[in-house]
């Protein structure tokens, strides 16, 4: 039988490497041998894919039980306490002791709770700092949010103020919030947009501190002193026309004095007119 010298048969025979191969293959080669070492290399990159998977999902699964003591260890908070606290006393140090501590829990439980409880308790927290804060500045007999929201509305400088309290329902929502309601964070951000970001906390307590420090009513005249923002249209009270101006203070001023320095003063007294509170100044 002749030996085949495979260095140098494929020259010899003019084979090129591709028929080469193949005559190779047909005539020294066991196709099942070569099809089981296909199949053994194929099974073992499997068996690898499958074990790296493996260690994958339980490596995925630890990640997922650590992250899960991380949310709820209070010392990992997203902002802790103290920097909340410290933020507050120095952009809100006109709110009294009481006030500060709602608006802190208020704060505490928005800023580092995500979606999928229920945010009542800082929803309710949130209208507990303005009601404490008006409560101590407006006389009003038998106080409730609902008194106040009228009380506000009786200032004509706040009339997009009642606008937003109506259109994102707050008084609905604090009574029901109160008692059967779950409050999700999305409806909790509209309130808290409306008194922090837009500042509406501020200006009503700022106004109502004012006018407690004027202390006079509708049957009272004192002295006061304004700063005129713009002229506006002209009023009819009592059968006499008047000049309306918009002031810095947030009052609607009713006069038929000259205004030439931006300011505006002399004895002034409360007046309703087509239920809007205005300073009627002779």
């Amino acid at each position: 039988m002749r030996k085949y010298n495979f260095k140098n048969d494929y020259k010899e025979y003019g084979f090129d490497n591709k028929d080469w191969n193949s005559f190779i293959y047909e005539n020294f080669v066991n196709p099942a041998e070569l099809e089981n070492e296909e199949i053994k290399k194929l099974r073992s990159e499997l068996e690898l894919a499958y074990k790296t998977n493996r260690d994958l999902k339980k490596k995925v699964g630890e990640l997922e039980k650590e992250n899960e003591k991380i949310k709820f260890n209070p010392r990992n908070k997203k902002f802790s306490l103290k920097s909340i606290q410290e933020n507050l006393e120095n952009n809100y140090d006109f709110l009294s002791e009481e006030g500060l501590k709602s608006l802190l829990t208020a704060e505490y439980i928005y800023l580092n709770e995500n979606e999928g409880i229920d945010f009542s308790s800082s929803y309710l927290q949130y209208i507990k700092t303005f009601e404490i804060e008006l409560k101590k500045r407006v006389d009003i007999k038998d106080l409730t949010f609902g008194n106040l929201i009228e009380r506000i509305n009786q200032v004509g400088v706040f009339k997009n103020f009642i606008n937003e309290i109506q259109k994102n329902k707050v008084v609905e929502n604090r009574n029901r919030g109160a008692h059967s309601t779950i409050i999700p964070k999305i409806e909790c951000g509209r309130v808290r947009k409306l008194f922090l970001e837009e500042g509406w906390l501020e200006r009503v307590i700022e106004y109502f501190e004012r006018e407690k420090e004027n202390n006079f009513d509708s049957s009272e005249t004192s002295f006061v002193e304004f700063k005129i923002i713009k002229e506006l249209d002209r009023e009819v009270f009592n059968g006499k026309y008047y000049t309306c101006f918009s002031t810095l203070e947030g009052e609607y001023i009713l006069t038929n004095k000259i205004c030439n320095s931006g300011k505006i003063s002399g004895n002034g007294r409360k007046i309703d007119l087509k239920g809007i509170e205005y300073i009627l100044i002779d």
